[in-house]
């Protein structure tokens, strides 16, 4: 399944591709949306990130992707 590559941002009601402001990938009427939408390829890749590291236990890196990509989606990071 093809994806938008990231990272995104979020300004204006708008979520676009970094490097391309015109580049929308979605519009937004909601902050804590548009926040959270700009975040979904960093919280998919922490994701993978975790999950590819469980059986080893090396969570550290994956942990610390995973708690920058939540606090981008909360809107304190950008």
């Amino acid at each position: 399944m093809e994806r938008t590559p990231g990272p995104w941002h979020y300004e204006g009601g708008r979520v676009w591709r970094e490097g391309d402001y015109e580049d929308v990938v979605a519009y937004v009427d909601n902050r804590g949306d548009g926040f959270l939408i700009a975040a979904a390829p960093e919280l998919f890749e922490a994701a993978e990130e975790v999950l590819a590291n469980w059986s080893t236990g090396d969570l550290a890196a994956a942990v610390r992707e995973l708690d920058a990509a939540v606090k981008k989606a909360k809107g304190e990071a950008t």
